[in-house]
């Protein structure tokens, strides 16, 4: 699918036809990219990396903001292995096309953990839980990290803002509890 919202520029078109025309141009330049970022990942499922890169450049030609070829990229790069920071960074062009992409922002965070930053994989799961606002899961493991950062009210936050849109939440009631109680707030 294609995740993200398209801007059509062509000026300020007079009539409807026109503006059909340009949203059309506009949808075959994504089909196009997208078709290029399929090929990417096939390449890259049959193992051929070298072609799966040039398919992703491809699409990223015809669409330098399309997330399907930056994460097939990155998918790439995981598989030959590349350096923790070619992964982000491929993660992060990913992200200019879809902000909320989980996959971008879930492998930010594995890597994050691999080079042992713990601020960035903290960020990379608390922008993760934006795409996922009702994973329980991913709310509490992010506060058990903070909590052992001892980044209390930051964790509390976090819980506020999942019990706001699931107030009778009682093991998020319960971890608040815990945490202003450790926390002396």
């Amino acid at each position: 699918g294609f995740a993200y919202s398209f801007m059509v520029n062509n000026g300020n078109p007079s009539t409807a036809p026109a503006l059909g025309e340009a949203m059309a141009q506009r949808l075959n330049t994504i089909i196009r990219a997208g078709e290029h970022a399929r090929e990417c990942s096939a390449q890259r499922s049959r193992g051929a990396f070298p072609r799966a890169l040039e398919a992703a450049r491809k699409a990223l030609l015809v669409d330098p903001d399309l997330p399907a070829a930056h994460l097939c990229t990155l998918l790439v790069y995981e598989a030959q292995r590349m350096p923790p920071d070619s992964v982000i960074a491929a993660a992060r062009r990913a992200l200019r096309g879809d902000s909320l992409n989980g996959t971008a922002w879930e492998r930010i965070a594995q890597m994050a953990n691999v080079k042992r930053d713990t601020a960035l994989m903290v960020d990379a799961r608390i922008q993760q839980l934006r795409g996922e606002p009702q994973n329980t899961g991913l709310r509490i493991g992010i506060v058990h990290l903070l909590l052992q950062m001892k980044q209390y009210q930051r964790a509390v936050d976090l819980l506020d803002d999942g019990l706001a849109s699931n107030p009778g939440d009682q093991p998020m009631m319960d971890r608040k509890l815990q945490i202003c109680i450790e926390g002396s707030l």
